[in-house]
């Protein structure tokens, strides 16, 4: 089974490489916080350096443009792959993500700076390569495809921009991309405190309008039905729930729904089977999938089976409202007074994290938690890894969502041990689960 998953993985990453080289990517350009971004990469990779004792810095080369217009996915999977690779290929001393711009907010360049192995002249010259490592030693020694960075490489170049290579054998690696900002009014941030400012306001503040509409939500999971259904009441639109694909897709053929989100992975049918069957039985609305996974893959997965748009969990607020803006109506009070009530709710200030109802269901999350540690210890202990990589998935995501960031980070390097069949290292993993998880339930806060 691990040689048949490793398998799927190398055909999977050709896929993709197979996609970018004959014109298929979508590119989709939206504004974009690169401090939002980075935060994100340090939440994903920072506890895996950290495990492996090195040092995982990020170096804000001031001042910087706020935002940015590109597609954030595809820069967040560059970046995974660089730091990723920088990760693995370094025994000793740190992995540091440099950002820095230009005097004219044009252009922003991402560093990733390793002191691990490095490379000779020759090898840089391969490295965009296909297929390509530096000898037979390096596979053997570190696993991988050789895949990753040639599409890095043709990913920056989607994005407008370029990836390029500095290396010295035996004294680490740079890898930098240069892609454009595609802004016309920059704000620009001068330090770390404002840009932790502007992160915070960014994603909790989005302003949220009063929309008419009727919403179908695939999920599996009842605290994010409960927080979702929350996110969406704000708006005035409507709201159902199924608890897995199947339902899923007999509810959106008894019902008229303005839009879909489906989760990926669920019980009786997942996501991906479900979007398939509907657009095979001529459905033809919105739908979005949510999803944990980030990766390059996963995302081509849900459009291939006909979904229209792609959110990852966590839920980031601010991209959750410009999906609901995109697919539902706006409600105009001049039009239709009858929802002035609703309008008043949808601009209520308060916020999220401090509401009662979303109080309520972390609290529930807080009384879950030790039967989904239970489980999850039952899983290791029986090395069955289909379900401890079910079960972390499922904690990176809540995690997250609950504002428990530091479950988020652990469950998310479990899951990736699992993938990477680095099993020996999956108990230590979940040792550091369980403190934590422990942690919260006595009290300890996100």
């Amino acid at each position: 089974m691990r040689n048949g998953e490793h398998l799927q993985q190398i055909i999977s990453d050709i896929l993709d490489l197979s996609k970018i080289e004959s014109g298929q990517l979508e590119i989709e350009q939206m504004n974009s916080s690169p401090f939002g971004l980075i935060g994100e990469i340090d939440s994903l990779l920072g506890m895996i350096a950290a495990d492996k004792g090195l040092e995982f810095n990020i170096d804000y080369n001031f001042p910087l443009p706020q935002e940015i217009t590109t597609d954030p996915t595809y820069l967040k999977q560059i970046l995974i792959n660089l730091c990723s690779n920088a990760i693995k290929f370094t025994a000793e001393g740190k992995v540091t993500i440099k950002l820095s711009s230009d005097s004219e907010f044009r252009n922003m360049r991402f560093d990733v700076v390793d002191t691990g192995i490095g490379m000779t002249q020759q090898e840089i010259a391969t490295v965009f390569d296909p297929f390509s490592q530096a000898d037979s030693t390096t596979t053997r020694k570190y696993g991988g495809t050789g895949l990753g960075l040639p599409i890095s490489s043709k990913l920056a170049v989607a994005l407008g921009g370029q990836l390029s290579c500095e290396s010295e054998k035996g004294k680490g690696t740079t890898f930098s991309v240069h892609i454009p900002t595609n802004i016309s009014k920059v704000v620009v941030v001068n330090d770390k405190e404002e840009a932790g400012l502007m992160t915070h306001a960014l994603h909790d503040t989005e302003e949220i309008k009063p929309l008419h509409g009727r919403v179908l939500l695939v999920e599996d999971n009842p605290d994010n039905r409960d927080l979702i259904e929350m996110y969406v009441n704000k708006t005035g639109a409507t709201i159902d729930f199924a608890k897995n694909g199947r339902q899923g897709v007999d509810m959106a053929g008894e019902k008229h729904y303005d839009l879909i989100f489906m989760d990926m992975q669920m019980p009786v049918m997942d996501g991906v089977e479900a979007i398939k069957l509907l657009r095979t039985n001529g459905y033809s609305r919105p739908i979005v999938s949510l999803t944990a996974n980030a990766m390059l893959s996963n995302r081509e997965e849900c459009f291939s089976a006909g979904a229209n748009d792609y959110l990852v969990k966590p839920i980031n607020l601010t991209q959750f409202y410009e999906t609901l803006n995109k697919y539902l109506v706006r409600v105009d009070s001049n039009e239709n007074p009858d929802t002035e009530a609703q309008q008043e709710a949808a601009r209520k200030s308060d916020a999220f994290y401090s509401s009662p109802s979303y109080l309520a269901i972390v609290e529930r999350f807080k009384k879950k938690l030790p039967v989904l540690v239970e489980e999850l210890s039952a899983a290791v202990q029986s090395e069955d890894w289909e379900v401890v990589q079910s079960k972390s998935h499922d904690l990176k995501g809540m995690g997250g969502t609950m504002g428990f960031a530091e479950i988020t980070e652990v469950a998310g390097k479990m899951n990736i041990q699992v993938k990477e069949k680095e099993y020996d290292r999956v108990m230590q993993t979940y040792a550091e689960l369980e403190t934590r998880c422990n942690h919260i339930m006595q009290g300890g806060n996100g």
